[in-house]
């Protein structure tokens, strides 16, 4: 009876550990692995029209098979090849509405690469330069929050630090949260802020998660974003309002609506995408490697730079 009580505490306290919802699940989930080799994605997998772009056919999305992620055990990816000054090469799903609790926490997550061509990096990188930043992967609905990529006009990198590299944001848009502030959202999670951010390179996978727990809608500022760029957590922005409505839903996912925003004066290069995820289950991101570098030699069990709260 000891024993047997013993492990009924040991699972309500793991229980509490990791604040898990009763009812998590994947809610959104997306790899090329069903795909066959330098085939076409169908427009049922992910719709290069869908997002009101005028660059088709530059938008088509391939599955690929030459750099697929690192320790993922899969053999396949999903590529994009631009051309030189493509406004975008957005890519969007459709969905059964899918309802938000406030005060859940969700995660919307991807691995992502982007490959050069001569060299010619694809934003422009800090320093006082021009903002240039891609909404990189996004939710819509009557809520819709993105991850970005690039450079926003903001940040400075003393000596060149930021040659050749780039990072990783948070974008909460205005259309749906009246009179928020953070709009573009910069790292505030020690030693990262407005001018310390994770610089990442080109030609290399990375993994991206992006969490949000909605507020209550009105007013009210009990909403939290975060971010993780490869497993480190760069932003946790806390008691903010985060959209207008008290029962938020999403019916789209999409990328790349925007490449190099404002000037749109990327050269062509390659964007390639794995493991795109919607979840409101930490451990569901943890269990799709999006909590660590995906370049180590050897991935790790658990998240190393993660603090569950």
């Amino acid at each position: 009876m000891v024993n047997k009580l013993k492990l009924v505490f040991t699972i309500l306290f793991l229980s509490l550990l990791l604040c898990e919802p009763v009812d998590a699940t994947i809610l959104f989930q997306s790899t090329a692995e069903s795909g066959t080799c330098n085939t076409v994605v169908p427009q049922a997998v992910w719709d290069p029209r869908a997002m009101g772009s005028d660059m088709y056919p530059n938008n088509i999305m391939y599955y690929r098979c030459d750099t697929p992620v690192p320790n993922s055990g899969r053999s396949k990816y999903f590529r994009v090849d631009t051309v030189d000054n493509q406004t975008d090469s957005g890519n969007a799903v459709s969905v059964s509405q899918i309802n938000l609790t406030p005060g859940v926490t969700y995660y919307l997550g991807l691995f992502v690469r982007f490959d050069r061509i001569n060299q010619r990096d694809i934003w422009h990188d800090g320093d006082g330069q021009p903002d240039s930043s891609d909404k990189l992967f996004e939710f819509q609905g009557n809520t819709r929050l993105l991850i970005d990529a690039g450079f926003p006009d903001w940040a400075t990198c003393s000596g060149g630090a930021c040659d050749h590299h780039f990072t990783f944001g948070a974008y909460l848009s205005p259309r749906n949260c009246t009179g928020c502030i953070y709009e573009q959202i910069w790292p505030n999670v020690p030693p990262y802020d407005r001018d310390t951010m994770v610089l990442v390179d080109y030609e290399k996978w990375n993994a991206v998660v992006l969490g949000y727990t909605p507020s209550t809608g009105g007013s009210a500022t009990n909403g939290r974003i975060q971010l993780w760029i490869n497993g480190i957590k760069t932003h946790d922005w806390t008691n903010i309002k985060t959209q207008d409505s008290a029962t938020p839903y999403i019916w789209m996912f999409g990328h790349s609506g925007t490449t190099a925003q404002p000037a749109y004066d990327a050269p062509a290069h390659y964007r390639k995408f794995d493991g795109f995820i919607f979840s409101n289950s930490l451990t569901d991101i943890q269990n799709a490697g999006l909590m660590s570098d995906p370049s180590d030699a050897v991935a790790p069990s658990y998240p190393i730079a993660l603090s569950i709260q």
